[in-house]
């Protein structure tokens, strides 16, 4: 089968159904990585994360659906941030959400995804891209330092 990637449709269920199990399993992965048991798996922060990802949809972001035949095996949700505190008025894209699911990893499916949203992003004139991921998130880091991308900001937590 061919890969297929595909905008996201709002007027489908379909979609709709996937992009709130791709949270859910975003939010059990991460929940699973995480070494403080922070993060919750509640169906109210998978509601809010998918009311997010549509909200900057229609505000002219887009998600990006990674199909197999009909299977949809990927998605990566994407903005235009029109600049910044630092840099001025410069476009920088975002990736707020890169999932890929867990029998389709490490076969060049993520980074499709990527080169698509990259692509995508210097349509809209974006001179950098910008993505976070959890610094206990091992595999995420090293997949995005092998495809480029430098540590830009640190983050710190402490519990209390």
């Amino acid at each position: 089968m061919t890969l297929a990637i595909r905008e996201y449709s709002p007027d489908s269920m379909r979609d709709y159904e996937w992009l709130r199990r791709v949270i859910q399993k975003l939010l059990e992965h991460t929940a699973a990585l995480d070494p403080m048991q922070r993060v919750r798996v509640l169906p109210y922060l998978i509601h809010r994360e998918v009311a997010q990802l549509l909200q900057m949809q229609s505000q002219g972001g887009q998600i990006f659906v990674a199909e197999y035949g009909d299977t949809p095996v990927g998605l990566l949700a994407a903005s235009v941030n029109e600049g910044n505190k630092y840099v001025g008025e410069v476009c920088e894209g975002v990736v707020a959400t890169l999932f890929v699911a867990a029998d389709h990893r490490g076969t060049g499916l993520g980074t499709a995804l990527m080169a698509h949203a990259e692509t995508w992003f210097k349509e809209r004139g974006c001179t950098a891209v910008w993505v976070t991921t959890n610094a206990f998130n091992a595999a995420a880091c090293k997949f995005y330092d092998r495809r480029g991308y430098l540590p830009r900001e640190v983050a710190l937590l402490k519990p209390l």
